[in-house]
């Protein structure tokens, strides 16, 4: 079965929500106008936005929670939005008028494609909110947080040296802790400088999670896979910014991008027509008022070429300027 949409959005966090609406909408005092639109998630939606404060001013904060939920909410009422979740995109194809999307459920068909996907490879291990953080600051402050008594093995997972780097930092200030390292984009790892400093090169799984700390499978790239108990596990975000096959199903597109970011221009277009991008896999470690931000240019992209195709001339974008346009704006 096939399914028909004007735009389809892969990725289901505050990026691709935010671009979804304004693509069915334009601008946000406009209801949703006869355009349909799906938003495919690989997990849930909001999954990595929900776990964390979304720092405005060093003073306030939004939960990510509470904006996830309200956004969420929005989308699903619009009445012209889908939703599906643990649906995650296989394959892209086509180009502007003739997408098609492939993914574990079935196949649908776009007459654009955006990209929200996301930069961080490891969103599964995100909701284990009790045993698992996501760092993004210097081995001070995150030693300072660090849940971790005498004896406690915490695991480190990254992508490459870097992560070895602020491991060394982290036993500096916490020597009673057993750090293990994994690296995953590290051929062959450096050697442990220490008993109390393992470094492995290969992947590392979560098999449980108990009251208090994890399971983890590590599975060396050489030698045999363990199992380990430990009392946290750190996602080395910062390390992350390399390849991290987030947009494999894009191979073949002809999708510039650059150590595993898109390219695209001011209002998120790239070289393919229809085919926009935003978010985390645009800006790297935006955060997410620039996913908020991306993603409602990206959909304002997308809505304008939209309402010229269906009605044949330009949608009022900003209601409240002169007819003739911005252009006749007195501070313009």
């Amino acid at each position: 079965m096939t399914d028909r949409y004007d735009v389809i959005v892969i990725g289901g966090g505050p990026s691709g929500l935010m671009c979804a609406l304004t693509a069915v909408g334009g601008i946000p005092i406009n209801p949703p106008r006869g355009l349909r639109a799906l938003v495919l998630e690989r997990f849930r939606v909001g999954q990595f936005a929900r776990y964390g404060k979304l720092r405005i001013t060093h003073r306030w904060h939004i939960m990510g929670t509470q904006l996830m939920r309200d956004l969420e909410a929005e989308v699903r009422a619009s009445g012209c939005i889908d939703v599906r979740e643990e649906e995650p995109a296989l394959v892209v194809r086509g180009s502007r008028g003739a997408f098609e999307v492939e993914t574990p459920g079935g196949r649908f068909e776009g007459g654009n494609v955006a990209l929200c996907t996301g930069f961080f490879p490891h969103l599964d291990l995100v909701p284990m909110v009790r045993s698992v953080r996501v760092v993004f600051s210097p081995p001070e402050i995150e030693a300072r947080h660090l849940p971790a008594i005498p004896g406690d093995t915490v695991a480190v997972i990254g992508g490459g040296p870097e992560t070895v780097e602020f491991a060394q930092g982290l036993q500096k200030l916490r020597p009673e802790v057993v750090f293990l390292v994994v690296l995953e984009h590290v051929e062959t790892p450096p050697p442990s400088p220490s008993r109390n400093l393992r470094i492995v090169a290969g992947r590392l799984a979560v098999r449980e999670e108990h009251r208090v700390g994890l399971v983890v499978e590590i599975h060396p790239r050489s030698g045999p896979s363990s199992a380990e108990e430990c009392r946290f596990l750190l996602v080395d975000y910062n390390s992350y910014a390399l390849e991290t096959h987030v947009t494999d199903f894009l191979q073949g597109m002809g999708i510039e991008r650059r150590k595993g970011y898109i390219v695209t221009g001011p209002a998120g277009e790239t070289a393919i027509p229809g085919l926009v991008a935003a978010g985390n896999i645009v800006t790297p470690v935006s955060g997410v008022l620039t996913a908020l931000d991306t993603g409602f240019k990206a959909g304002l992209e997308l809505h304008t070429n939209l309402y010229r195709e269906r009605y044949g001339r330009e949608p009022l974008v900003f209601p409240w300027l002169p007819r003739s346009g911005i252009k006749s704006h007195p501070l313009a």
